[in-house]
C-alpha cells in the first residue's frame, strides 16, 4: 500500500493576489489557468528541486520538495490524481491534459463547481461505456 499526496498553502498578499506553496509527494502536478493571458501552465518545480516517490513503499527512493507561484484573478487551478487524466476511452486514448485544459479554457468565466461538473461530465464522455480502473479525485480553486 502506499499513498500520494500534495499540500498547498495560500497566503493573501496585499496586492489582490495569493502565493501559492506547494509541497508535492508522488502527486501529478496541477495545472494553472492564467486568466491574463487566457493560457494553461502545467505547475512544476524549479529544475533541480523536482518531487519523486510515493509516500509508504519501503526500497523506493523518494525526494519531496516545496516550491511557490502565484495566482490572479480568475486564475483556475486544478489538483487531480492520475486517474483523471489517465482514463482511457475504448480506443485506448487517455483523457489527458489537453482536455482538461480545454475544459478550463472554455469555461473560464464559469464558477469552480460548474467547472468542476464541466470536466466530470467530459470525462464520462471520453470514458463512455469503458471500465474505470483508478480513482478520480479533483479539486478546483477559482481566484475571485
Amino acid at each position: 500500500n502506499f499513498l500520494t499526496g500534495v499540500l498547498i498553502s495560500i497566503t493573501e498578499k496585499t496586492d489582490g493576489n495569493c502565493k501559492i506553496d506547494i509541497a508535492d509527494a508522488g502527486h501529478p502536478y496541477p495545472i494553472l489557468y492564467r486568466a491574463d493571458a487566457k493560457e494553461i501552465v502545467h505547475i512544476t518545480p524549479p529544475a533541480g528541486k523536482e518531487s519523486y516517490g510515493p509516500i509508504g513503499i519501503a526500497g523506493i527512493e523518494t525526494h519531496y520538495t516545496d516550491f511557490s507561484f502565484e495566482m490572479k484573478k480568475g486564475d483556475i487551478l486544478v489538483l487531480y490524481t492520475d486517474g483523471l487524466i489517465e482514463t482511457m476511452n475504448s480506443r485506448r486514448e487517455e483523457f489527458g491534459k489537453e482536455n482538461v485544459g480545454k475544459v478550463l479554457i472554455d469555461n473560464s468565466k464559469k464558477n469552480a463547481n460548474s467547472i468542476l461538473q464541466l470536466l466530470m461530465a467530459n470525462l464520462d464522455i471520453h470514458t463512455g461505456q469503458e471500465m474505470r480502473n483508478d480513482d478520480v479525485t479533483v479539486i478546483i480553486l477559482k481566484r475571485k
